[in-house]
């Protein structure tokens, strides 16, 4: 059952679908209405689109559960939205606003991996990356054709995240496997370097460059009990960090930070309008005009993640 309630906690209205929902929701105006849409996966196979009100508008039926978080992405620049998510079906989905499907993509097992969207390679073209249980991390461009894709040793179920971490112009592509290791990967697919912990990595990569340096650090947590802080070597500046933590942003809306001031797309379009009350009520003892005030909001991400203990690693990049 999905709940949508008022921030003191008390019950607007609840959506039930037929089977657990795991999915964490994403919200976009999809039918040009001036209201907010809501868009999540279930296991009972669908993906499903519900009004402000709980009300359902459309729902898209897979081969098998819907675990991954959707993603809304304008990937072909076209001025229409699309919704991007996986099924354990093996599929990735790519659909319209109204819920018709635009292309899917077959991979070679289940699909727990939410994707992330970036222009990594300077084509003026989106790029989504995800993982799958056959082992790969994949890029696919906006028609939903492989651009490349890189074999772990095990199963993908960490979510990527996307920096230039070089501040090379291109991005890299971070994300952990079942084979222990978290990866980095150039815009081409190729490996950079891969930082190995004791077990298995589930979570998904944040960047941020606390200590206001210039250069990104990299955190990762594992299922060996350790939060692991992992720095840059042989750079002398870090670039954008469109897709920086998990669905994007500290906020986790599903929505790239395309400017890099730590406020995904999609709050900062709300956060820019003078009518829209969020701009007073949204983190009121930090100042979101300073890139600072967000940093100290991502890292209460990760100290909301249990943490054992932290080790510091550095990672030389080359």
């Amino acid at each position: 059952m999905n709940h949508c309630c008022y921030r003191l906690g008390e019950t607007i209205w609840t959506f039930q679908a037929n089977d657990d929902i795991r999915s964490t929701p994403a919200v976009w105006d999809i039918n040009n209405d001036n209201e907010l849409e809501i868009v999540f996966g279930s296991d009972d196979n669908y993906l499903y689109c519900i009004d402000l009100k709980g009300n359902e508008i459309w729902s898209f039926k897979t081969s098998g559960s819907v675990f991954v978080s959707p993603t809304i992405a304008d990937i072909d620049l076209d001025g229409d939205f699309e919704i991007l998510f996986g099924s354990t079906d093996n599929k990735f989905y790519c659909l319209s606003s109204d819920g018709q499907i635009e292309w899917s993509f077959l991979t070679g097992s289940d699909i727990y991996s939410s994707p992330a969207i970036a222009n990594l390679n300077q084509d003026k073209k989106l790029e989504i990356i995800f993982g799958s249980e056959d082992n790969k991390i994949y890029c696919l461009n906006y028609l939903g054709r492989e651009l490349w894709s890189y074999d772990t040793w095990r199963n993908i179920r960490s979510s990527p995240a996307i920096a230039d971490l070089n501040n090379d112009g291109f991005m890299e592509v971070l994300c952990g496997s079942d084979d222990n290791y978290l990866y980095c990967l150039d815009y081409m697919g190729k490996e950079i370097w891969s930082y190995k912990t004791d077990n298995m990595i589930f979570s998904s990569p944040l960047i941020a460059d606390i200590n206001n340096d210039n250069l990104s650090e990299i955190f990762i947590c594992s299922t060996d009990h350790f939060v692991y802080s992992l720095s840059l070597t042989g750079v002398s500046q870090s670039g954008d960090n469109p897709w920086y933590s998990f669905r994007g942003s500290v906020l986790h809306t599903g929505w790239m930070d395309s400017d890099n001031d730590f406020i995904d797309d999609l709050t900062e379009s709300y956060l820019n309008d003078p009518d829209y009350p969020l701009t007073n009520n949204l983190f009121p003892s930090f100042d979101l005009s300073n890139k600072n005030s967000m940093i100290i909001v991502t890292l209460a991400s990760i100290i909301l993640i249990s943490v054992l203990r932290t080790k510091k690693k550095r990672k030389r990049f080359v």
